[in-house]
């Protein structure tokens, strides 16, 4: 089609018209019960369409592209259910996903605990699978030491699942087309497993796309597969972009590493040659860096030793998550043994983290305007340092 192809290739095209979407569902999130009218939209959006076949500037055709997108995202919006109370850029307004139960994640946390009682054991439930079955001063301790993200299912858990189960595949000689509908299975299998969380659907789509990219003989970008990621679990649940804080803070933190974590790797190569090292730092630092003022806002904490205690807890969860695999497995000694290991570990830093009790504040009052004003502070400072390198 000529309206793709003069100015801008529909690829670039297709990431504005995801934009224009979400612009679409943002524009209609600080009214969430107002309507505008099915009638109203249908014209507006017919006049619309009239106006990308009636203009023969293709420039002029795009924008119309892209404003149908946004009715599109309003449109959405509107048409959705909607959960009750909702209050824009109000903490207390928020609409928090429940967990439904899941008798499989229930027949799995037994077999845990049945090799792995305690602390060790919920742990291990709730890094495989998000499972929140921490005793009070356990779950304490991880929220002090900022690791709160160790036992909630994040994206970090599943890219471990993509990456392995790509691996595995790859040593089986299995073509791509095949470990492609098996990755999807075992993607949409985990995903009903947890419940599909925000932070767990973006991943699993990033991942997904991943996957694909070279079948369909594409370079997979990581900013445009976020794009996407946000695209469709908005359409999803539309309410999310503005009412969800593990939305929020899942596409702050991914955000952080695509950007913070490549030029903080960039500027701290020489000064730190050990590879894992310093991807750790920079991985923790960038996501602290985005997702700590909006964690003030909307928790009233902030967790600044998390910048110490991830340092030496998130080498220790891939290691936890396969020798727990090994003991969901084989739930009897020897082989609960290394996974009990690295279970206690993780409980130590963040016990010993909690005793200190340093860089953990709660109870902060902050309103929205300083929530904004840090992430344009933190814009100001990104660009500075681009334009410096």
């Amino acid at each position: 089609m000529r309206v793709f192809e003069n100015h801008i290739p529909f690829w670039r095209l297709s990431g504005w018209l995801f934009s224009g979407f979400l612009f679409g569902i943002a524009a209609h999130s600080p009214w969430p019960y107002f309507k505008f009218g099915f009638d109203a939209l249908s014209i507006t959006s017919a006049l619309v369409i009239f106006g990308v076949f009636i203009f023969r500037d293709d420039r002029a055709r795009y924008a119309f592209l892209v404003l149908l997108a946004v009715l599109f995202g309003l449109w959405r919006f509107e048409s959705s259910y909607i959960p009750q109370n909702l209050r824009f850029l109000d903490a207390k307004g928020f609409s928090y996903a429940r967990a439904t139960p899941n008798p499989w994640r229930e027949t799995l946390s037994d077999r845990i605990r049945s090799g792995l009682p305690g602390d060790e054991g919920a742990l291990l439930a709730g890094i495989l699978y998000g499972e929140r079955n921490l005793s009070k001063d356990a779950r304490d301790a991880f929220r002090t030491a900022g690791m709160t993200h160790l036992i909630a299912v994040s994206g970090s858990n599943v890219m471990i699942i993509v990456f392995a189960s790509l691996q595995l595949f790859a040593i089986f000689h299995i073509s791509r087309r095949k470990a492609f509908i098996w990755l999807t299975g075992i993607l949409m299998g985990f995903v009903w497993l947890v419940a599909p969380q925000a932070p767990v659907v973006r991943a699993a789509i990033m991942g997904w796309l991943v996957a694909l990219a070279p079948i369909v003989g594409r370079i997979p970008s990581s900013k445009r597969l976020l794009l996407v990621a946000a695209a469709i679990f908005s359409f999803w649940k539309p309410w999310s972009l503005a009412y969800d804080p593990s939305f929020a803070l899942s596409f702050l933190a991914t955000g952080g590493l695509m950007t913070w974590g490549k030029l903080l790797d960039a500027r701290l190569e020489k000064q730190i040659p050990w590879k894992g090292l310093r991807e750790n730092l920079t991985m923790t630092i960038s996501a602290t860096l985005m997702t700590t003022p909006y964690a003030i806002w909307a928790f009233s904490q902030a967790s600044l030793i998390g910048l110490v205690t991830n340092l030496v807890a998130v080498p220790l969860v891939p290691w936890a998550m396969v020798t727990g695999l090994i003991a969901l497995a084989f739930p009897f000694k020897p082989f609960t043994l290394p996974a009990q290991g690295f279970l206690s570990a993780l409980l130590s830093i963040a016990e010993t983290s909690d005793r200190i009790g340093l860089g953990s504040w709660s109870g902060l009052i902050a309103s929205p305007i300083f929530m904004i004003a840090c992430y344009f502070a933190i814009y100001i400072l990104w660009t500075k340092l681009c334009t410096d390198k």
